[in-house]
């Protein structure tokens, strides 16, 4: 298991895209309406490395997803009892509860941590064993919401569509070129925040290698979810700062304002109109700039 505590940053950037639609404000660009920052949830973070890892494993076992469109989550529950050997169904009857025992609900815990990547990682809400001491789950990694580093600008492209959908709109000359729209952010910068709770990882069963695939998956995951609405997303950098131990001496915050992001440019529109300066680490505490897929294999041996 993981053994000294991590915080990392990330810093990744937009091109002529939308990062993070809205659907309440008709999927334009997630903004803060009070500074004009944009925002990343993330929520949208832990998809995009969910469908990375599903794309990189390729349904191998213990890699599946536990959050995800191939069947309901009370049957993932089901088939991993079974497994085990734990009935989810048994009938109530007089005296008898259906409430697992806090054994058979470790068992099929273990089993979900085993077969899904994304539950070991990030933990999961069971509802098959709600009330047990298993029925939560929290996760060793946690995102932050991503904020660009300076205001963005969103525009909205009008567009033109030369089709319809039905023949009555086909026969109507007028309706044969209907209108739509497009939202996109010129350019920004996103910083976001992770953090490695060590002292969870017993109870998910998360060990080294699947964090460095954690960290694969954040320079891979634009890559395996091109989109026309996106543009060009990249990751650009990624700063792992890792304890001497379980709790750390220091707080994640101090250590991330040790890096400097920021640009003499009036309006930044590429990655290398920034200065990215990481400042001397405290004792206890090293780090690890990781600029490329490439460099994630620094990181063997380095994870403990």
């Amino acid at each position: 298991m993981i053994k000294n505590r991590y915080d990392f940053m990330i810093l990744f950037d937009v091109h002529d895209g939308n990062p993070n639609g809205d659907p309440d404000m008709t999927n334009m660009p997630r903004t803060d309406p009070d500074t004009g920052h944009g925002l990343v949830t993330d929520v949208c973070m832990k998809r995009k490395i969910r469908d990375c890892i599903s794309g990189l494993m390729n349904g191998q076992d213990g890699f599946g997803l536990y959050i995800d469109n191939d069947m309901s989550l009370n049957a993932k529950d089901k088939a991993a009892a079974d497994a085990v050997g734990v009935s989810l169904t048994a009938k109530k009857g007089k005296g008898e509860s259906k409430k697992l025992s806090a054994e058979d609900a470790e068992k099929v815990k273990d089993e979900l941590c085993r077969r899904y990547f994304d539950v070991r990682m990030f933990g999961g809400v069971f509802t098959s064993m709600a009330g047990t001491t298993c029925g939560n789950l929290r996760g060793p990694v946690q995102f932050s919401i991503a904020r660009s580093v300076d205001p963005v600008a969103v525009l909205d492209l009008s567009l033109t569509r030369k089709a319809v959908t039905t023949d009555e709109d086909y026969n109507d000359e007028g309706k044969r070129s209907t209108f739509g729209n497009k939202y996109i952010v010129p350019y920004g910068l996103y910083r976001g925040f992770g953090f490695v709770s060590p002292q969870l990882t017993d109870k998910t069963g998360m060990a080294p290698d699947d964090l460095i695939l954690l960290f694969k998956s954040l320079f891979s995951m634009f890559d395996l979810d091109h989109a026309a609405a996106r543009g060009l997303m990249t990751m650009q950098k990624v700063i792992i700062f890792r304890h001497d131990g379980e709790y750390g001496r220091y707080s994640a915050n101090d250590l991330f304002k040790s890096v400097s992001v920021h640009s003499d440019c009036d309006v930044p529109m590429m990655f290398s109109d920034y200065d990215i300066d990481v400042a001397d680490c405290p004792d206890g505490v090293e780090v690890r700039e990781l600029n490329c897929l490439s460099d994630v294999d620094s990181l063997v041996g380095w994870l403990v």
